[in-house]
C-alpha cells in the first residue's frame, strides 16, 4: 500500500529509486596510496609502486549522487554512530525558514538521538559526536539554535555523501600515486553520471569543495556530476593501447583521459571517442548555471599543467569527432596542434618522443663542440712553449710588430 505511514517512512530511509549507487563516487577500478581513498583526490599518493595491468576491460559504471552536508562544530564534523553524517535537510520539516524549522526524524536519526541521551559508553557510541545545539533542536524544538549554530555555522561543507566522503562522480579507472604504474591493454566505456547540479542554496556560492582535503587543483566546481573514463595523479608508468569511448555526463564535466599534476608518463596509442558533457542541459539552463555548478566541458584527453606526458607522434594519441559539452577542450588548441593532429588539450609540459629524441641529438652535438673548443684552447697553449720547453702565457708572448 503506496499511503501505508509505515511503508512511506521506510522508503525515506532505505528506498533508492535510482538502484545506482547514490554516495559520493563510483568506481571501476581504484589505486591509491596508502589509506583509504574516500578523502580528496591526490590527498594520500604514497608507498604503492609496480602494478602492470594488462587486458583489462571496465563497463558499466553510474552514479547518482545524493548530495548531503558536512555539518561541523568545535571538534570537527558531527556524525553519527556510524561515522554517517546527520542528514538535518531531511529529517526537518523545511529549511527555507530555519528560524520556523521543526525536527520531524526517522527510526535511524530518532535512535542516535536516544543513544545519544542515555547511553555512555563508547562501545554503542563508537563515533557519535552531537553539538549541544543540535541536542536542543532535537530533544526543545529550539529552532533559532539550530538556525545559527547548525545550518549557519561557517565550516560546513556541502558537495560530499552521507558519509561525508569527498565526491569524485562517476570514473572507469583511477590512479593516485603509484610509481610504476604500466597499463598495455585497457578498454573502458560505458561511464555515466546522473547527479542533480551541486546545491547552491545550502552553502551559497563557493569554487571548490573543500568536505575532505580536496586539492581546488583538481576537484574545482561540483565534482559530483563528472563522469570520467580514466584520471592519474602523482603517478609515474607507461600507458599503451587504450581505449575509451562512451562518456556520459547529464549535469557536469566528461573526459576520457585527464593527467593531473605531478605525474611523468608515456602514452602511446590513445584512442579517446564519444564523450558527452552536460548532455540533458539546455543552453539556457547553462547561462543561468550557477556556483559551484560550471559550465559542462567535455575533453578527450586533458593534459594538466605541472605535469610530465611524453607522447609518439606517430602512435600517440586519437581522439574522434564525438566529443560535445558547452566548452571542449578544442577551445584551447592552437593552429600548431591541429597542423599536427594533437586535438587534445595538453600542458607546457606535454614532450613528443620525436622531440625528445631531437633533443637528445642537440644534446649530444653541444658536448661535442664543447669538447672540442676544451682542446683546440689546449692545443694552443701547447704551442707557446719555448725552445727551453718553459711554458709562456699568453700574456708573455711577444706581440706581431
Amino acid at each position: 500500500d503506496e499511503d501505508d505511514p509505515e511503508w512511506i517512512a521506510t522508503k525515506k530511509l532505505f528506498y533508492n529509486p535510482s538502484g545506482w549507487m547514490d554516495g559520493g563516487t563510483s568506481y571501476g577500478v581504484a589505486l591509491g596510496g596508502q589509506g583509504a581513498q574516500v578523502v580528496g583526490i591526490g590527498d594520500r599518493p604514497t608507498k604503492t609502486t609496480e602494478i602492470t595491468i594488462q587486458n583489462l576491460e571496465i563497463f558499466g559504471v553510474g552514479n547518482q549522487l545524493n548530495e548531503k552536508i558536512r555539518f561541523s562544530g568545535g571538534l570537527g564534523a558531527t556524525r553519527l554512530i556510524f561515522f554517517d553524517a546527520i542528514d538535518w535537510v531531511d529529517v526537518s520539516d523545511q529549511v527555507e525558514d530555519l528560524s520556523t524549522s521543526k525536527y520531524i526524524g526517522d527510526a535511524f536519526t530518532d535512535l542516535v538521538f536516544a543513544i545519544h541521551k542515555f547511553v555512555d559508553s563508547w562501545y554503542f557510541l563508537n563515533s557519535l559526536y552531537i553539538r549541544d545545539s543540535e541536542a536542543a533542536y532535537v530533544f526543545h524544538g529550539d529552532s533559532q539554535r539550530f538556525a545559527d549554530e547548525v545550518m549557519g555555522y561557517y565550516d560546513n561543507a556541502c558537495g560530499t555523501d552521507i558519509q561525508t566522503h569527498s565526491s569524485k562522480g562517476s570514473i572507469g579507472f583511477r590512479a593516485d600515486g603509484v610509481q610504476g604504474l604500466n597499463i598495455d591493454g585497457l578498454y573502458i566505456h560505458d561511464i555515466d553520471n546522473w547527479s542533480d547540479l551541486g546545491n547552491s542554496d545550502w552553502c551559497g556560492l563557493y569554487e571548490g569543495i573543500h568536505a575532505v582535503d580536496e586539492d581546488p587543483d583538481i576537484q574545482y566546481g561540483y565534482p559530483g556530476s563528472r563522469a570520467h573514463g580514466m584520471i592519474i595523479d602523482y603517478v609515474s608508468g607507461s600507458f599503451s593501447n587504450i581505449r575509451i569511448e562512451g562518456i556520459n555526463s547529464h549535469n557536469g564535466e566528461a573526459a576520457g583521459l585527464i593527467v593531473y599534476k605531478e605525474c611523468n608518463v608515456t602514452l602511446e596509442n590513445i584512442q579517446v571517442d564519444d564523450i558527452h558533457a552536460g548532455s540533458v542541459l539546455t543552453s539556457e539552463e547553462v547561462a543561468d548555471m550557477r556556483l559551484p555548478n560550471l559550465v559542462p566541458r567535455a575533453c578527450g584527453v586533458d593534459i594538466k599543467d605541472d605535469t610530465v606526458a611524453v607522447i609518439n607522434d606517430d602512435i600517440g594519441i586519437t581522439t574522434g569527432n564525438n566529443i560535445d559539452g558547452f566548452e571542449t577542450c578544442y577551445d584551447d588548441i592552437t593552429d600548431n596542434d591541429q597542423e599536427n593532429g594533437m586535438y587534445f588539450r595538453h600542458s607546457k609540459n606535454m614532450i613528443s618522443e620525436n622531440n625528445n629524441n631531437d633533443m637528445n641529438l642537440i644534446l649530444i652535438g653541444a658536448i661535442f663542440c664543447i669538447a672540442l673548443g676544451l682542446y683546440t684552447i689546449y692545443r694552443m697553449n701547447c704551442l707557446r712553449l719555448n725552445k727551453d720547453g718553459e711554458y709562456k702565457s699568453i700574456d708573455e708572448s711577444t706581440p706581431l710588430i
